[in-house]
């Protein structure tokens, strides 16, 4: 069984096989404790949050990208890279 430290508190409790109730840590081999993580089931980028997943599998994986630059033809998944493309391809203010 292992244990583990909950951060600041002095007091260590133990964990079953796998999974830490504690903190939500998963034990992996010889690597002590890292966080779980949501892995895209089409291309196996991973996520320390549900939510971004999420918004990967609507907005990002496997579509062009919708948002487009009017000055070339550079496209991106995200408003905020084009946003820093127009600014630093583009010299335009920051919008």
């Amino acid at each position: 069984m292992a244990v583990c430290d909950t951060e600041g508190s002095a007091r260590v409790i133990p964990c079953n096989n796998r999974h830490c109730v504690v903190t939500g840590a998963w034990r992996s081999r010889g690597s002590g404790m890292r966080k779980a993580t949501y892995q895209c089931p089409n291309c196996q980028q991973s996520y320390s949050h549900k939510a971004s997943l999420s918004r990967h599998l609507r907005y990002e994986c496997g579509k062009v990208g919708q948002f487009h630059c009017n000055l070339c033809p550079y496209n991106s998944k995200r408003k905020a890279n084009l946003v820093r493309h127009y600014i630093t391809l583009h010299s335009m203010p920051q919008m």
